[in-house]
């Protein structure tokens, strides 16, 4: 006959010891659960908007000594812009204007603000000493037309929030500014970053990856903002060096206008923010005219053979070469800007 064993002391503390490791490795994999990204979780779990732009705001702050006195003078140029509209929506960019001041160096000098910003140009001006250059908005097509500035003649060049626009040509916009900065002149240059978590979520959940897809239609022309191309990191540098730059800095960062977004796990997570920050130098002259892989093909820059005599004809003074005709949407730009009729004579 079987004779149940009875249980020792000892026997009976193993027995809890077991279901308590048990208990805890139960609780571990829940823990561990909970912490992994799952289908539908885009932010982290408990963030808000406001706690992530305040981090944002606040490693830029920690990381430039000037930068909270930017941040107000900042501040104040937004809270002086007479739209409402457009007063809330440059407040959505606050983080994004406070970071593209932190990567300008100190001055004094010149620099050029191609599609000119009234918001950071006064801490610039103010606590770097810049004396800015602006060339407003439409006032030239950056792909095609020379910037109005001679050679080697400015300190520096900002181009933020452009070349998401560009429809043809890139690179002629970039080999302009390697063109009139002097040498070891800086570029600085903000753009959104279509590697992002933002816009890895968008497609994830079959929306538009674009900070901005949309078109304007009719009636709306001067709200036609929309991102003909976005751009990685390593595009970004691939054109700077071809037109001539060295990086010394680059970063993303989010906007601040949502909670943070929750890093899927087996993916890169370096340079995932929503906008790419980057400071280049001029280190030497255009190396390439168009370039791999943002281009089709790879050619190399050809510099301008100013020693060429001028176009002329045997029977009277040099000629000047027709400007080609203007294209449809070009025509009807001019026209809008002129009030009046924009075909050529």
């Amino acid at each position: 006959m079987y004779l149940k064993r009875r249980p020792t002391a000892l026997s009976i503390k193993n027995l809890f010891s077991r279901k308590r490791r048990r208990a805890a490795r139960r609780a571990a994999h829940e823990a561990a659960q909970q912490q992994m990204w799952q289908p539908g979780k885009v932010h982290k779990h408990g963030d808000t908007t406001t706690a992530h732009r305040e981090r944002l705001l606040q490693e830029i702050l920690e990381s430039t000594p000037d930068a909270e006195q930017a941040l107000e003078m900042i501040l104040g140029a937004i809270g002086e812009m007479p739209d409402l509209e457009e007063q809330e929506h440059t407040l959505d960019h606050q983080v994004r204007l406070l970071q593209t001041y932190a990567l300008v160096p100190p001055g004094p000098g010149t620099i050029v603000d191609v599609a000119a910003s009234a918001i950071y140009e006064v801490p610039l001006r103010k606590l770097k000493q810049w004396q800015v250059n602006p060339i407003e908005i439409l006032e030239i097509d950056y792909e095609r037309d020379p910037l109005p500035f001679e050679d080697a003649s400015q300190d520096g060049v900002m181009l933020c929030e452009v070349m998401e626009h560009f429809v043809i040509d890139p690179m002629f916009c970039f080999n302009e500014i390697n063109r009139i900065l002097k040498k070891d002149g800086f570029f600085v240059v903000t753009t959104p970053n279509v590697a992002s978590w933002f816009s890895i979520y968008q497609a994830l959940r079959n929306m538009h990856p674009s900070r901005w897809p949309v078109y304007a239609g009719a009636g709306h022309k001067e709200a036609n903002h929309i991102h003909s191309r976005e751009y990685m990191v390593s595009e970004l540098t691939t054109l700077l060096e071809a037109a001539g730059f060295e990086v010394e800095e680059i970063l993303t960062r989010d906007y601040g206008i949502a909670a943070e977004y929750e890093p899927i796990p087996g993916f890169d997570q370096h340079n995932r923010g929503e906008t790419i920050f980057c400071r280049a130098r001029k280190v030497s002259p255009p190396q390439m005219r168009y370039t791999k892989p943002v281009y089709l093909e790879n050619q190399p820059f050809m510099a301008p053979d100013l020693s060429a005599p001028p176009v002329t004809d045997t029977t009277g003074p040099a000629q000047t070469p027709p400007n080609p005709p203007l294209s449809n949407r070009e025509a009807q730009i001019l026209k809008d800007l002129k009030g009046g009729d924009a075909s050529q004579d």
